[in-house]
């Protein structure tokens, strides 16, 4: 409709609206000289209807076009700016970022925010080719004139914005770059609000809008930047054209009503007058007033039909209020599972909100558990056999199913499934709220189980894969917790390697890592489920023996040296041998400060809160 309204000349708009004009006087004389009073009164509010929308889109069409001229000008302008602002930005944060690592250019391949920030991290020397990188896109960097360059560079896969820098001897040049498409154009078109940026080499052409121009931002190197302008932004600006229109409106409009007042007759009065009252009501929001007026002919069905409209906006706002309070109670299930991340408290809160806000028994069949607002007639057997999305009756109760879980390219994790029951069928606002409320419980399920594994990976030392001193530190405090509160003791297996410097320095980190993996498995061997075998430093390992005495805690001392002194996955070493030294200690013959002192002097390498 905007196309065809753009493409109008104004010469056309002005002879149409004439002629149109001329037609409808026209028709009016024929009316008002031949017609009947009924048809006269019924036609004239017809043609008057069409004389007034004409006029009104008659003058609109020409501001409208004008409009739309204006703004689309001042939008590409606005979004070249914007464009040009973003881009020299993230080229600033490019140089200021590098001037971190100007004096030690070499741990800019391994910073982790580097890694996090940039795709691109590079060492080159003088002349520009690529010594260290994290990545195989680039064979060479651009060698800054001055203290740098910067640029965007077409690679095999994708433009690149590369920033180089010399360090401060100028002895190696430090270069970094992201890609354009994955972080410099979602940038832009979220934070310039387009509706859409492509990245384009010069001579290529993309389809543009018959009558929105692109904003263009030339890059360099043979490419460019079309920003889409977003076509909904001209509805906030039309409301201002509507504000200046304003006067004309209501000037129409109250001719209109004199034009009416004259023309009404006394036995259509009345009930147009209850018509104009029972809509002034709907205006105002009582949707419960209906006109009681008994009419016939056109007139009655007018008012039969209106009645209609008020029944179906009565049902339309209750609607729209139920959708509201379920939208509501969406809103305030997130904020409950923002901070949770334990499932079967997830679980619970999903199925209490979803209850209430349905009035039905709701439940989640998760593990052979089940957490539910009230227990559900349907039982576990029939749960599994429903699929996502269905709706069933049985024994008369309404059932419909979700399963919660998200999809991956390997498959779907599903983490249980929703079930709601009652009597009433469930209604199309009501199936909304409850996929979304699916959606969410699984999104905080997922979420649940990413900060599972990230705590794991934290506690986790990854050569040997036994838990790292951190979580060794956190294992005894609760232990020391415990002997204070119930006096239960427990001990600890010491394994110190006297000679590992010796090893790595004569047989490098290949036959360490080898000793020390083959340690590790002799002490996973030789351990209960609830013990915690952990590596404290280079060459120390712990074992924390949970309600063990120092007699019990000796036992496993013997079996875990037989087995180092024994094992035949501990390398070979000629020339030189393994130095192991074993001991344990426990709580009923040794105070817990000297026990602290001495797993302190075993971890004395690594920094971190004393215990």
């Amino acid at each position: 409709m905007i196309e065809k309204i753009i493409g109008i000349s104004p010469q056309a708009v002005i002879i149409s609206g004439v002629i149109l004009i001329a037609i409808l006087i026209f028709l009016s004389w024929i009316i008002f000289k031949f017609s009947p009073v009924v048809l006269k009164t019924t036609l004239s509010f017809v043609l008057f209807s069409l004389v007034l929308l004409i006029s009104i889109l008659w003058l609109g069409i020409f501001a409208f076009k004008n409009f739309i001229t204006d703004w689309n000008l001042q939008e590409v302008s606005r979004l070249k700016e914007g464009a040009f602002v973003i881009i020299e930005r993230r080229k600033s944060d490019h140089i200021n970022f590098i001037k971190r690592f100007a004096g030690e250019p070499e741990k800019i391949i391994e910073d982790k925010l580097a890694k996090t920030l940039y795709d691109i991290l590079a060492i080159a020397d003088p002349t520009g080719k690529v010594e260290i990188a994290n990545s195989e896109l680039l064979q060479t960097v651009p060698i800054p004139e001055g203290a740098f360059s910067q640029g965007f560079q077409n690679t095999r896969i994708g433009v690149y914005l590369i920033t180089a820098s010399w360090s401060e001897d100028r002895k190696k040049i430090i270069a970094i770059g992201e890609n354009v498409d994955i972080r410099l154009l979602p940038a832009l078109r979220d934070m310039l609000s387009a509706k859409d940026v492509v990245l384009i080499s010069s001579d290529e052409k993309i389809a543009e809008n018959t009558f929105f121009k692109n904003a263009v931002v030339e890059l360099g190197g043979g490419l460019r930047i079309e920003i889409i302008p977003n076509e909904e932004n001209i509805f906030g600006l039309a409301s201002n054209l509507a504000k200046s229109s304003s006067r004309g409106i209501i000037s129409a409009l109250v001719f209109a009503v004199i034009f009416f007042a004259v023309l009404s007759l006394v036995y259509i009065r009345r009930p147009l007058m209850k018509l104009i009252y029972a809509t002034s009501e709907v205006e105002k929001g009582n949707f419960e007033y209906e006109i009681k007026h008994e009419a016939k002919g056109d007139i009655g069905k007018l008012i039969s039909t209106f009645n209609e409209m008020i029944r179906g906006l009565r049902r339309r706002d209750a609607q729209i209020k139920y959708r509201n309070e379920l939208l509501s109670a969406i809103k305030e299930l997130t904020r409950a599972i923002l901070n949770e991340f334990d499932k079967e408290k997830i679980f619970q809160i999903a199925v209490e909100t979803a209850g209430i806000k349905t009035n039905s028994k709701c439940a989640i069949f998760y593990s052979d558990k089940v957490k539910f607002s009230e227990m559900p007639s349907i039982t576990q057997d029939v749960v599994e056999k429903l699929q996502d999305g269905d709706t069933t009756t049985m024994d008369g109760k309404n059932i419909i199913a979700y399963e919660i879980g998200v999809k991956r390219e390997v498959g779907k994790i599903i983490y249980g499934k929703f079930i709601a029951e009652r009597e009433t069928p469930f209604i199309p606002e009501e199936k909304e709220f409850m996929n979304s409320l699916v959606g969410y419980v699984s999104a905080a399920c997922l979420r649940s189980d990413y900060v599972a594994k990230l705590r794991l990976l934290q506690s986790i030392d990854h050569t040997t894969g036994l838990f790292n001193s951190s979580f060794f530190k956190t294992s005894v405090k609760r232990e020391i917790s415990i002997l204070n509160r119930f006096q239960r003791n427990f001990g600890i297996v010491f394994i110190n390697i006297e000679n590992s410097k010796e090893i790595i320095d004569k047989f490098g980190y290949i036959v360490w890592e080898d000793i020390v993996k083959a340690i590790a498995a002799i002490m996973k061997k030789s351990v209960r489920t609830y013990d915690i075998p952990a590596r404290l430093s280079e060459g120390d390992f712990a074992l924390l023996l949970p309600n063990t005495e120092a007699k019990n805690a000796t036992v496993v001392e013997e079996r875990i040296r037989n087995q180092i002194l024994s094992a035949p996955d501990i390398p070979a070493l000629p020339e030189l041998e393994l130095k192991c030294v074993v001991e344990s200690t426990a709580t009923d013959i040794q105070k817990v400060d000297d026990i602290i002192k001495k797993i302190e002097s075993k971890i004395k390498e690594i920094k971190g809160e004393e215990l």
